[in-house]
This record gives C-alpha cells, structure tokens and sequence, in this order.
C-alpha cells in the first residue's frame, strides 16, 4: 500500500510542476510571502536597537504569515486534486486503476503535504538567510534566538498547518464542480490564521502555552479532517459528476 501511495503522489506532484505556468505563480508567490517578513523583521530589530530580544514578539506572527506561502505551494496541489482531473478528462483512467479509494486520497494529500513542508523550509530559509545576511553583523544577541515557542511554530504550528488545509481542500474537492470553488477553504484558513495572530500579540498569554495549545487544536482538526475525508471520499460521486 506505501508503495503504490508514493507512486501517486509522485506522478500528482510531477504532473503539477510540470506546467510552467504554475513554477512562475510559486516564483511570485515566494517572492511576496518572504518580502513581508523580511521588512518587518528589519523594522522590528531597528526599531529595538537591533536587539534580538526586541523580535521576540513579533517573530511568530512573522512567521505564520511567511508560512501562507507553503500553504498556498500545498493547496495547489489540494485544489486540483480531483477537478483538474476532471478538466483533462483523466480522472475515469483514475478511477479505472485497481486502487483503493483510501490510496487514491492518501496519494494525493502527500504530494501536497511534501511539496507544502519542501516550500516552508525554503521561505523560513530565505527569511532567515536574508536577514542574518543583511542585519547578521550589527544584532546584538541578548537573548536566544530559537525560544520554545518559536520552535513549536516553526516545527509543528506551520506544519500542522499545511496538513490541515490539505486534508480539509482534499476531502472536499471531489464534491465540487471546478477548481475556483475550492479556494473558499484558503480565504478561511488564511483569516483565521490572521486573527489568531492578532490575539496572540494582544492578550496577556505564555507564548509557549499558547503555541502548544494551538498545535494540539491544528492537530485535532487535522486528523479529523482526514477521518471525515476518508469516509467521505467516494469514486462513485466522482464517476456520476463526470
């Protein structure tokens, strides 16, 4: 079954990237989720006397935002799941194929999911680099850069994150016509994620407590949207909408 899962998500991945078009779109959209951080970062440490305590506060909503990059890097993937396979008149080869519906659905979330983490270690690392690069030689480190909470937004908050919008994007996507139907879901996630930034910097709360508590909830809601998809994803809606 892993095998035949890996297949899936390879040919789901190379299929994406081998459009031109969609490498340009990633090309823009690295660019714009990494220069908003990467300004604000800057003001942030001149602003503080280019202390690193001073980014303390701030980092993880910084973050958080460089992270709708992957999210929109997996989602690509998500989106297109099954209404792109119907636009190409591909999907009852698929759906012919002597695969399991739990494969097929676990094939194509991977490749989302993989791709999606590859994009959130290159827009970290971009950030990072061009920082440090930039502004490397006049911080001055009073504090420890990676703080526990930080470590739990990078690692596991924006990870959580791309699981949770693929799986959600996935087991919705057989249920809709085309594929603008379902960018609804990245409008919600990403307004969510925004206002719960927002709260974060403004109540009286332990970082770290609150980075654990919403890494469990992303967590929770990611396993149930993979249960909910799972059950409800059938090949026989699928055949009767082609």
């Amino acid at each position: 079954m892993a095998s035949v899962i890996l297949e899936i998500a390879r040919k789901e991945a190379l299929s994406y990237y081998s459009r031109r078009s969609i490498i340009v779109q990633n090309i823009i959209l690295l660019f714009a989720f990494s220069i908003i951080p990467i300004e604000q970062v800057g003001s942030v440490l001149a602003s503080g006397g280019h202390r690193i305590s001073s980014l303390s506060s701030t980092l993880d909503v910084l973050l958080l935002i460089a992270a709708f990059y992957p999210i929109m890097v997996a989602n690509g993937i998500s989106v297109l799941a099954f209404p792109y396979e119907k636009d190409q008149k591909t999907i009852e080869h698929l759906l012919s194929l002597p695969l399991s519906d739990k494969e097929i659905f676990l094939g194509k979330a991977l490749a989302a999911i993989v791709t999606g983490w590859a994009g959130l270690a290159l827009v970290y690392s971009i950030v990072f680099g061009f920082t440090f690069f930039v502004d490397g030689s006049s911080i001055v480190w009073d504090a420890p850069f990676v703080t526990p909470s930080l470590a739990v937004s990078i690692f596991v908050v924006a990870p959580m994150l791309v699981v949770l919008s693929t799986m959600a994007l996935i087991a919705i996507s057989s249920y809709i016509s085309n594929t603008r139907e379902s960018y609804i879901i990245n409008i919600i996630l990403m307004g969510v994620m925004i206002g719960v930034g927002s709260m974060r910097l403004a109540i009286n709360v332990d970082p770290l407590l609150f980075d654990l508590g919403l890494a469990t909830v992303l967590a929770i809601l990611a396993f149930m949207a993979y249960v909910v998809g799972i059950k409800a994803f059938s090949r026989e809606k699928l055949i009767s909408r082609i």
